[in-house]
């Protein structure tokens, strides 16, 4: 009766505490967890801790390695600013924004790069631009490059999707 108790409290405060954050699979497998901690005779509070560990883990492997994917922080006029995030390894050229089918923003955050060559034609001077957001069709974009581990980690430790956090634009 007593064991019965504990597992209802368990799971009780286990639904409140990740309600709306992780899917009814989770939910359930986190459900499944906390029995077969509480039937070894584990006290409730070491098996959500066990549990939610396990889970962590679960979805940090589950989503490293996966292609990142970059959600809209702004809609207007029916086209979404998308924002590729802090990490300016994802910063694409004006290039690749076209051939995701979205648009640079230019008087967003950008870096510049520029570089002097020398070729059997001549010489001179080149620059490269790389831009954080693009205004697009679509509320988020799929890129080639994956989750980092840091990435997976922290929109697991989340359990919600992970806004970029929003950069004052650079004045032209």
């Amino acid at each position: 009766m007593k064991r019965a108790k504990y597992f209802i409290l368990a799971s009780t405060f286990l639904g409140f505490t990740i309600a709306g954050n992780i899917s009814h699979a989770q939910d359930a497998a986190l459900t499944r967890c906390m029995k077969t901690y509480l039937d070894l005779k584990v006290s409730p509070d070491m098996a959500l801790s066990e549990c939610r560990k396990m889970s962590m883990m679960d979805c940090v492997k589950s989503l490293a390695g996966t292609p990142y994917v970059a959600f809209s922080i702004k809609e207007e006029d029916g086209k979404f600013l998308v924002d590729v995030g802090n990490e300016t390894s994802r910063w694409m050229e004006g290039k690749t924004w076209d051939q995701i089918g979205c648009s640079a923003f230019q008087k967003g955050p950008y870096r510049r790069q520029s570089d002097k060559y020398a070729g059997m034609f001549g010489s001179g001077e080149r620059s490269y631009e790389w831009f954080r957001q693009a205004w697009c069709t679509k509320s988020q974009v799929q890129l080639e490059q994956p989750y980092s581990l840091e990435e997976a980690k922290l929109r697991c430790e989340l359990g919600v999707e992970i806004a970029p956090k929003l950069v004052t634009p650079k004045p032209n």
